[in-house]
């Protein structure tokens, strides 16, 4: 069989799944409670082991109510940019260490509600430090590219946002007067990144740079945030660094260290456990083979932004005959509404059911209302084996209505 066409990968009972679609028509995204829960579960018990560790998941990768309460009852903690998702995460129980509020502009409002909530500041220009002292206050350090081989200078210029090692100095000594404030270290890093040992390298980077400022201004700096973990290998024939063996590295690193330790893992947790189903409305070619779906850039933005890979599977077409090569596109005209650009799929019929694996994290949250299209409802395939309803389709109408009273 082709690595790249592998239909068992599918969380939850086909049967489920197909029986829903039924019943509640397409397209609508469908995530796995058991799943969701067993990998919170599992970063907590791969870091756990660090008094005070807390892993932060951003909010607007994900800010359906219904899921932040399973990422609160795993013990998980959320970040937040702005006021609103403020009080989303209020709403759903987050404060104190558990809120990592990273503003990307000044806001009174924002603020004064973050500091109303114990939240955990992450400050990553000059112009955001707050006004008075926070409980913690992490610092994002980039560090000078000089010195990196040229595939990661070249990423690391294109950061536009922390602290260089001279405005650190400048912020760390303007912040020791703030004796009721924690400062920490953050590392900035992506989220796709699976080189191995990733954590233990930041850690020791920011270990190393925390002694050089206390070295230059006497500050005694323990807690550090760490950032993404590894990122989630997509494409079913490839292999990465698993999460046990990253926490295992970086418990191997810190050793005896006190120190507290914070991650922003957001894929590991969310990505695997939602799918986007959709219907096949047509079998098309045109010098290609093209597959158009019932969904579009308007359910889900990365593929045809980012031309991020997907797997992609047909409900209940488990052989490997008779598969072709397909481009699974959008219904509409625009060029850039597809979900791949060639796939071995078995031979469809409008009908069929088609479904984009691994869209947890950033898929409904993300895309915009492109042409008129409606935003795809969202289910919870629950332990007990029911489907509910957590959150209605979402029409261009709908949001005008919002905006504008109706048009």
């Amino acid at each position: 069989m082709d690595r790249e066409y592998l239909p068992d990968l599918l969380p939850v009972p086909a049967e489920a799944v197909a029986a829903w679609a039924k019943t509640h028509g397409t397209p609508f995204y469908l995530y796995d409670e058991a799943g969701l829960e067993a990998s919170i579960s599992r970063v907590q018990t791969a870091l756990g082991w660090n008094p005070g560790y807390v892993n932060y998941v951003r909010l607007r990768e994900n800010p359906n109510p219904a899921l932040l309460r399973l990422l609160y009852d795993g013990g998980s903690g959320v970040s937040v940019s702005n006021g609103l998702e403020l009080r989303v995460a209020r709403q759903c129980g987050f404060s104190g260490v558990r809120l990592l509020y990273a503003p990307t502009r000044r806001d009174p409002e924002a603020e004064a509600l973050a500091r109303s909530l114990g939240a955990a500041w992450l400050i990553h220009a000059q112009a955001l430090l707050p006004d008075a002292p926070v409980p913690v206050l992490y610092l994002r350090a980039v560090r000078d590219s000089s010195y990196m081989e040229p595939a990661a200078r070249r990423r690391q210029n294109r950061i536009k946002a922390g602290f260089t090692e001279a405005q650190l100095r400048e912020a760390v000594v303007r912040l020791r007067g703030w004796t009721s404030s924690e400062v920490g270290l953050a590392a900035y890093n992506t989220s796709y990144d699976l080189l191995p040992g990733m954590l233990a390298s930041r850690w020791t980077d920011l270990q190393k740079l925390a002694r050089q400022l206390q070295q230059e201004t006497g500050a005694s700096i323990r807690r550090f945030y760490l950032g993404e973990g590894p990122g989630v290998v997509y494409r079913p024939s490839f292999t990465g660094p698993t999460l046990e063996e990253e926490a295992e590295a970086l418990r191997t690193a810190v050793g005896e260290t006190d120190c507290v330790l914070s991650t922003g893992i957001c894929k590991q947790v969310l990505e695997r456990h939602g799918l986007l189903v959709t219907s096949v409305v047509e079998c098309r070619t045109v010098y290609r083979n093209y597959l158009v779906v019932d969904a579009g850039i308007s359910q889900y933005l990365r593929p045809a932004l980012h031309q991020a890979y997907r797997h992609i599977s047909i409900l209940g077409k488990t052989q490997p005959e008779n598969r072709r090569l397909w481009q699974v596109v959008g219904p509409t005209d625009e060029d850039l509404d597809r979900f791949s650009d060639g796939r071995m799929l078995p031979n469809c019929r409008p009908g069929d059911l088609c479904i984009v694996h691994d869209v947890g994290c950033g898929g409904r949250s993300s895309p915009m209302l492109s042409v008129g299209q409606t935003v795809a409802p969202e289910y919870l395939y629950r332990r007990d084996g029911t489907i509910v309803p957590i959150s209605p389709a979402r029409s261009a109408e709908d949001v005008w209505t919002f905006l504008y009273g109706g048009l």
